[in-house]
């Protein structure tokens, strides 16, 4: 993936965390608030630093509500704000930004590791001054995020990546889970719960005449009410569980019975202990079935392949990417 849409893709996470804090509150609009509480939970040097200061997500929360009813009481009202809820930006529509959080988050020529970074410090220096209050609340100075910060850069890597050889193309997505290793188990290992995270699939069922083996059917639409556009050989899916490790690591292989030529899929995830959480690590990989193909698919794939290479790698990084958010969800 280039530079640039590496940080397109970063926007867009940061966007989306965002917007999902603001839906516990079902509120349309994301503020500074909830940017700052999306980059908690990140795997960019941003994130990294702020948990290393001691910043986690429950007492941030706390601390941010705790600030907004200050501010309250100063103009004379003294209504709490609403009592959060679940996540729910995935199942409806018409979120967006405020203006002031826009300019914060807009990237402005950082590369993929220093964005994050740039973002943070904007949030630090943010005219209105709630940040700096709610750092003080949580008995945290700028000073101290920003020497966590430079030391995160040092050893910072991409958090998604994207790559293809030859007859695979790869993607990998990274976040930080403020729950433990255990817990996320009982999500990720469950075939009958893959719907969960992967938003594409509807019902899976164990299939009595092959033990070891789920059938997956595809939604018709989307938690968001969209539509779902699926082939009709694709709408069928079997899935096989190839690795168990708990709780540590586990890959599902998913094949489509209907179409034997179509690419076959693995979803592998890793949960690695952290402090204070999890580090969670998904790898989608589409295989080229090679050994199914005629020799003539072979060719007709090579020569239209090749120039929708970089739209495959950014499909299969975005899917990655939301297969980490929707496990995360189930935790923040």
């Amino acid at each position: 993936m280039s530079r640039y849409g590496a940080v397109v893709a970063t926007f867009t996470d940061l966007m989306i965390a965002a917007v999902e804090e603001s839906s516990r509150r079902d509120q349309r609009e994301a503020d500074i608030e909830h940017l700052f509480l999306a980059l908690i939970t990140t795997d960019y040097p941003a994130g990294h630093a702020l948990r290393r200061a001691g910043v986690s997500l429950a007492d941030a929360r706390q601390a941010v509500e705790d600030q907004h009813a200050h501010q309250l009481q100063l103009i004379g009202i003294n209504t709490g704000m609403p009592e959060p809820g679940r996540i729910t930006a995935h199942q409806t529509t018409g979120h967006q930004l405020t203006r002031r959080t826009e300019e914060i988050l807009y990237p402005s020529g950082e590369d993929e590791i220093t964005y994050t970074s740039q973002v943070l410090r904007r949030l630090l220096e943010e005219p209105s001054g709630f940040i700096s209050e709610v750092l003080k609340r949580l008995n945290v100075s700028a000073a101290e995020i920003l020497a966590e910060l430079e030391q995160a850069l040092e050893a910072a890597s991409p958090s998604t990546t994207a790559t293809a050889q030859r007859g695979v193309l790869t993607a990998t997505s990274t976040t930080f889970l403020p729950a433990s290793a255990e817990e996320i188990w009982h999500l990720v290992s469950d075939a009958e719960r893959i719907p969960e995270w992967d938003q594409t699939l509807g019902t899976v069922k164990n299939l009595s005449d092959d033990e070891g083996v789920w059938e997956a059917v595809v939604r018709e639409q989307l938690p968001n009410g969209e539509q779902m556009k699926t082939k009709p050989k694709s709408r069928r899916r079997h899935i096989r569980r190839l690795l168990a490790d708990e709780p540590h690591v586990i890959i599902w292989g998913i094949s489509f019975p209907d179409a034997p030529q179509s690419n076959d899929l693995q979803h592998t995830v890793t949960l690695t202990p952290a402090e204070a959480g999890t580090q969670l690590e998904v790898i989608v990989r589409w295989i080229e079935p090679t050994h199914r193909l005629s020799l003539r698919s072979k060719v007709g794939r090579a020569i239209v392949g090749r120039p929708l290479r970089p739209v495959m790698r950014y499909f299969v990084r975005m899917q990655a990417a939301e297969f980490t958010r929707s496990i995360s969800r189930h935790f923040r």
